[in-house]
């Protein structure tokens, strides 16, 4: 695996980016973004054979498709989403954030797109949560990845430092933090480490799902070089962009609700903005 060497980067600047980048696990408070994710599909459009159950890169020319992958990440977001499945659309998203502590305000006036909170959410029964299930937690990864892994035609191909984002919920939501950052050694921020990314097949009934397992090296850390320093830059700029969309939008929507239409109109002229999240990420 290739890498620049360090050149002359700021690191006052750095640190300072750690906060906003959700970097410092031990903390108490542009174009799209491919995905890092796990190939589910048995065949294309065409009927063509996938190799289901490893792990691609979206928005790619050529998709590489492999069992374990090298991930460097750079940027870790909390973030709620209200996903209309039945309408197949989105009906509003928060503020990406750092921890659990920040106010998850949404795009609809809201907090938590009017899911309860943790403390309520682990006390509901079952059945109460029900009215809420449209509404998922993510955890927003963004890193580079690098590995060799083979095309649908089965031919050796590299993957080499393409930037990506995972975004992981469900199963996939808390071993990220269990497996890699409650273990980063004090004074480290996520990015001084390579990630090995491995897959561990599950059933449940007649449901086959994965989970992605993460270890790293901690006696071998990297440096930020100019290339990463640079990335996670254009990470952060692009999740300041989309929560300040979120903060006009639920300014906006509290203006509605409260009839102050002339504030409304106001913010509307100033922050009108639609909200895709696969856009944002």
């Amino acid at each position: 695996m290739s890498s620049t060497e360090l050149a002359t980067v700021d690191l006052a600047e750095l640190n300072k980016l750690a906060a906003a980048a959700g970097a410092n696990p031990n903390a108490n408070s542009g174009p799209r973004v491919p995905f890092l994710k796990v190939n589910m599909e048995d065949e294309d459009a065409n009927g063509a054979v996938l190799p289901r159950g490893q792990f691609m890169v979206t928005d790619q020319e050529e998709t590489v498709y492999a069992k374990e992958v090298k991930f460097r990440p750079l940027t870790m977001h909390l973030q709620y989403i209200h996903y209309d499945q039945d309408a197949k659309k989105m009906v509003s998203r928060t503020l990406q954030n750092s921890t659990f502590q920040q106010e998850f305000r949404d795009s609809n006036g809201t907090i938590r797109c009017g899911r309860p909170s943790g403390d309520e959410w682990r006390n509901m029964e079952k059945e109460d949560r029900e009215p809420y299930k449209d509404i998922t937690c993510v955890r927003l990864v963004r890193g580079i990845v690098s590995y060799t892994g083979v095309n649908q035609a089965g031919e050796e191909r590299v993957v080499e430092n393409v930037p990506c984002v995972l975004r992981l919920k469900g199963t996939n939501f808390s071993p990220f933090e269990a497996e890699y950052m409650d273990k980063v050694p004090q004074g480290r921020m996520i990015w001084d480490y390579w990630l090995d990314l491995s897959l561990e097949r599950k059933k449940n009934g007649s449901v086959t799902y994965y989970i992605i397992h993460y270890s790293a090296d901690f006696a071998l850390p990297v440096p930020v070089d100019v290339p990463t320093f640079e990335t996670i830059k254009h990470f952060t700029k692009l999740v300041e962009d989309d929560n300040a969309r979120v903060e006009a939008d639920y300014k906006s929507a509290l203006a509605r609700r409260n009839g102050d239409a002339a504030l409304y109109d106001q913010l509307a002229d100033d922050d009108a903005l639609d909200g895709d999240l696969e856009d944002a990420a």
